[in-house]
């Protein structure tokens, strides 16, 4: 499992992972109402789950190049948080 905190994640093209989102630090004792992804062309979003104080999304790396991800929060107070990272597809990777 990758955390998708970490900005930037390389995959192979097939591959399908989960990418959490912890977003606890920002929260402020608030929670988590509502989440939306948007997954540009050359992933697709298999899965998505949403807790309390965190999100995540099950992607699925269809075309090689390198994609943004966006994770759209809105928590119990009406705050909204946009959080992104960046996917790497890539056809080989010894590392992934």
């Amino acid at each position: 499992m990758k955390d998708a905190k970490n900005d930037y994640h390389t995959i192979r093209i097939a591959g399908e992972e989960w990418f959490p989102y912890n977003w606890i630090k920002r929260l402020d004792g608030y929670t988590i109402t509502s989440s939306v992804w948007t997954v540009p062309s050359g992933l697709t979003k298999t899965d998505e789950t949403m807790e309390a104080t965190a999100t995540q999304a099950k992607l699925l790396a269809v075309i090689e190049g390198e994609y943004c991800v966006i994770n759209k929060i809105v928590t119990s107070n009406g705050e909204k948080f946009t959080g992104k990272f960046t996917v790497n597809v890539v056809s080989e990777c010894e590392d992934c």
